[in-house]
């Protein structure tokens, strides 16, 4: 099986021998029963809120892919600041077909169906690939922006040639300004698509998220209070809470969608939503703005999706 992380966090390609799905990381897809969370700025009285519109897709989803670039801005432990951007994505021969659309459809939108300072259990949407899943080189692929330009390296993998870059200091725009992707031309022709990516994330309370070496552990009985810093560029900030039961497996996932006013809490029914930890499983907690883009190069199969995502992915353990 091959796992593409590919919406949570998006920093690097997870690749595996085999064949299957590709899990996307997605979360929730519907949430009719939302949990409200505790927004410190707010008298919450139990009342759903009005549904908040998200965006971070620039339209609906597509039927299917024709290969993805994921970008990522992300803190974690002994990662703080980060080195610079992390990418990584391909060019498929093959389109990929998006199955089950509500969560595609969620994703692409920004969850518009899920409140305000809600949290919601959710399901990880994938994608299919086959074992002789071959990709297209694109020539030189760089990011760019007005701080500096960043370049990718063709790392070949079998049939899979996947382009990566560990690091790309001096690119990001903390403010959450335009992107630009170019590709120099080779089976997929030559490109030039501009996007503008989400801003910087900076938690100040926990204080201690990316401080310890090891995962950080959480009282699942008790309300989670977080406070953040990030431009106010009309984003929501998500929470995910990822817990994956084994190697392989799609994560279980709950989504807190929080108002962009620097505090949210994270109640304890939302935690009660997760499974109960089984031997070998793993948990992460990630506090993230993203934007989703896609285009269709010239000898693209169908349109490519950029994954842009700037936060935090931290281990974490429940007790």
């Amino acid at each position: 099986m091959r796992i593409l992380s590919l919406v949570f966090l998006s920093v690097a390609l997870l690749l595996a021998s085999g064949c299957g799905n590709v899990e996307s990381g997605a979360g929730a897809g519907g949430n009719a029963t939302p949990i409200p969370g505790d927004d410190d700025d707010d008298d919450d009285d139990g009342a759903t809120p009005t549904p908040g519109d998200g965006t971070p897709g620039n339209g609906a989803p597509p039927d299917a892919l024709g290969g993805w670039f994921s970008i990522g801005n992300i803190r974690s432990q002994g990662n703080d600041p980060p080195a610079g951007l992390g990418g990584s994505g391909f060019f498929s021969t093959q389109a990929i077909p998006l199955f089950l659309a509500e969560p595609w459809e969620a994703l692409f939108g920004g969850y518009p169906e899920m409140a305000l300072d809600t949290c919601g259990w959710g399901w990880g949407a994938s994608i299919a690939i086959s074992g002789d899943q071959v990709s297209m080189p694109a020539g030189d692929v760089a990011l760019s922006t007005d701080a500096g330009t960043g370049n990718f390296f063709l790392l070949p993998l079998g049939g899979l040639q996947i382009y990566i870059a560990n690091a790309m200091p001096s690119v990001f725009m903390p403010a959450g300004e335009m992107y630009t992707l170019t590709g120099s031309g080779d089976q997929v022709g030559a490109f030039t698509t501009t996007f503008q990516g989400p801003p910087d994330v900076h938690v100040t309370q926990p204080s201690n998220l990316t401080s310890a070496a090891g995962p950080i552990t959480i009282d699942k009985s008790q309300p989670y209070a977080l406070k953040w810093e990030s431009e106010n560029d009309g984003l929501p900030l998500f929470v995910f809470l990822i817990q994956t039961e084994s190697e392989g497996m799609a994560p279980q996932v709950v989504v807190c969608k929080f108002a962009n006013d620097g505090e949210g809490t994270i109640p304890p029914s939302a935690f009660g939503l997760l499974p109960e930890a089984a031997w070998g499983s793993t948990a992460n907690l990630q506090i993230l703005k993203y934007r989703l883009h896609t285009f269709t190069p010239p000898g693209a199969v169908a349109p490519v999706l950029v994954n842009f995502s700037s936060g935090y992915d931290i281990d974490v353990t429940y007790q």
